[in-house]
């Protein structure tokens, strides 16, 4: 490869900038069957608008889940209930409760946190900044 050619591939690449997002999109469809809105909040290249239409996708065809204190059942208890250890045990333990409802009540826990520290970090196109753009932002606040 000659210089001139490398100087060039040089040149484009640095040119391209560091907001290439590589992030995957899905279609509605999958959107609504898969709750693919998990996987892309871990991704740091994720798009926030993209995220959140999983999200609203995803719960438009599954009703969702409850709060803690609704999976072990002590919200819909009533008071002699909440009194009683036993009911409490039963209703913990019970079988109508799936794993994978407590772990979906987990991330959509996770999914609210997350969109409450995020929001602030949006971009108009729904790029997220990332986390060196933000120390950055940060330590100019504080000079």
């Amino acid at each position: 490869m000659s210089l001139r050619n490398l100087l060039l591939l040089t040149v484009l690449l640095c040119g391209l900038g560091k907001h290439v997002q590589a992030q995957k999109t899905y279609s509605d469809r999958v959107y609504s069957k898969n709750p693919m809105w998990i996987e892309m909040m871990e991704d740091s290249l994720s798009n926030y608008n993209e995220i959140q239409k999983a999200f609203d996708l995803y719960f438009t065809k599954h009703e969702l889940p409850h709060e803690e204190d609704e999976i072990i059942g002590m919200r819909s208890a009533n008071e002699e209930e909440k009194k009683s250890k036993e009911s409490w045990l039963k209703r913990l333990f019970s079988r109508s409760r799936t794993m994978d409802e407590t772990e979906l009540a987990f991330a959509v826990k996770k999914y609210k946190h997350w969109k409450l520290l995020t929001e602030p970090w949006v971009q108009e196109d729904g790029s997220i900044l990332f986390p060196s753009e933000r120390r950055k932002i940060l330590e100019s606040i504080g000079r």
